[in-house]
């Protein structure tokens, strides 16, 4: 996907959040890595058995936020275009609704949710009321191993700038 077409989609993927109630934060970010993991396969707390890096060819990527009036957020949106042209997601957009985060910790909150059966999503916030995002991290391709492993691959985006 082109630099511009990531631009346009982007720009949707702003008024689509923006017309729900409350308000919408955008966030553009790169991808930091791309990697092949394992880990023992039991749940968020998971001991991790190590990554491979593997190539990036496009490093775009994007988060946004729908806040409600009571500055909760109540669904997140990302976005990896390098993760459909990889051949690793059936989609480069997904959006989920959230309840809440589900760890609370000095200077973040982390919501964790899944993106689909094989895809799930990790995105810290800060917790000092600006609603700014520190991290995502995607995970697609979750697959476990006969020996009760699981492997996957793990999209970092970082470096994520407010644009709306």
């Amino acid at each position: 996907m082109t630099k511009r077409a990531f631009l346009v989609q982007a720009i949707v993927m702003m008024f689509s959040i923006g017309a729900q109630a409350g308000e919408s934060l955008v966030f553009h970010g790169t991808l930091a890595a791309r990697k092949q993991c394992a880990d023992t396969g039991s749940g968020f707390f998971a001991k991790d058995l190590g990554c491979k890096k593997l190539a990036i060819s496009e490093r775009a990527c994007a988060v946004a936020l729908n806040i409600n009036g009571q500055g909760e957020v109540k669904s997140i949106e990302v976005e990896a275009p390098e993760a459909v042209n990889k051949g690793d997601a059936r989609k480069a957009q997904y959006k989920t609704s959230v309840k809440g985060p589900y760890l609370y910790k000095d200077g973040f909150h982390a919501y964790s949710f899944n993106l689909d059966k094989v895809s799930s999503a990790e995105v810290k916030i800060a917790s000092d009321g600006t609603g700014r995002v520190l991290a995502a991290n995607l995970y697609f391709d979750h697959e476990f191993q006969a020996d009760g492993t699981r492997t996957y691959k793990q999209y970092e985006c970082r470096n994520l700038k407010r644009v709306r």
